[in-house]
Parts: C-alpha cells; sequence; structure tokens
C-alpha cells in the first residue's frame, strides 16, 4: 500500500478520534450517553477522565505529524515507522497504566496522555529530519 495512503488514513483517524473525543467531553448529550433530565455532567468519572479528556487534549499534536508524512518520500515514512511503532506500544502501555484521576507517585492519565504524545510528535520530527538529512547527504 502506498505510504501517503496509510499517511492520509492515519490523519483522517486522528481527526475523527479528536472529533469524538470533543463530543464525549463537551457534548455527551449529542452522542446520547446522557439520560433525559440529566444532561449535565452525566458522564461517569472513568469515562470523562478516564477517556474523554486525554483523548482529546492528549490528541492534539498527531494531525500535525500525519500530515507532514503524506509529503514525505517512501524511504523517510518506512524510517518513520520502524521508530514510530515500539515507541507508540510503550507509551500506550503507559497511557493504560496511569490511573483516571492520577496519585500521588503517578501522574493522571490526560497528563501522561499529552507528555507521550508530544514525546511521540518530538521523535517523530527528529526522525524525519534525521532521515532527510542522511538522504541529501547520500546525493553529494
Amino acid at each position: 500500500m502506498n505510504h501517503r495512503i496509510i499517511a492520509g488514513v492515519l490523519l483522517g483517524v486522528s481527526l475523527i478520534g479528536i472529533g469524538v473525543s470533543y463530543l464525549l467531553l463537551r457534548h455527551p448529550d449529542l452522542v446520547g450517553l446522557c439520560p433525559v433530565g440529566f444532561e449535565t455532567n452525566c458522564l461517569d468519572g472513568f469515562l470523562l477522565f478516564g477517556v474523554a479528556k486525554p483523548f482529546y487534549w492528549g490528541t492534539r499534536f498527531l494531525p500535525l505529524i500525519f500530515l507532514v508524512l503524506i509529503f514525505v518520500r517512501k524511504e523517510v515514512f518506512n524510517a518513520w515507522w520502524k521508530v514510530f511503532l515500539p515507541f507508540f506500544l510503550v507509551a500506550f502501555f503507559f497511557i493504560l497504566t496511569a490511573e483516571p484521576l492520577g496519585s500521588l507517585l503517578w501522574p493522571d492519565r490526560t497528563f501522561m496522555t499529552e507528555r507521550m504524545v508530544q514525546i511521540l510528535v518530538g521523535i517523530s520530527a527528529l526522525v524525519i529530519l534525521w532521515k532527510y538529512w542522511r538522504l541529501s547527504k547520500k546525493k553529494i
């Protein structure tokens, strides 16, 4: 499959995820999760603090990196994918193990999600720049 299609699908999924998490966070009654008469603050703590809030605040940088990946060369995309996947799995583990509201020794899930995504975007930018630098060095 073409790497541009994969990057485009990742971009679309991340934008849809941000939209769904926004609806969950700000307007859960539109999604049909609130019983009639309990539209204000009707989400339970796990859904609000465990899913909606981290997903919305943590993933807002991902569409930027996926948009950039649409326009890179295939060699750069392949290098990015090989580095991104292991870091993503580790970050996903840290996000899953974080408590929704945090504890004394461990940050909450929103903070953990936000930091892990920022680290992943930073690593992605470094890998893309490094690979472009290596490819331009080969041409000389």
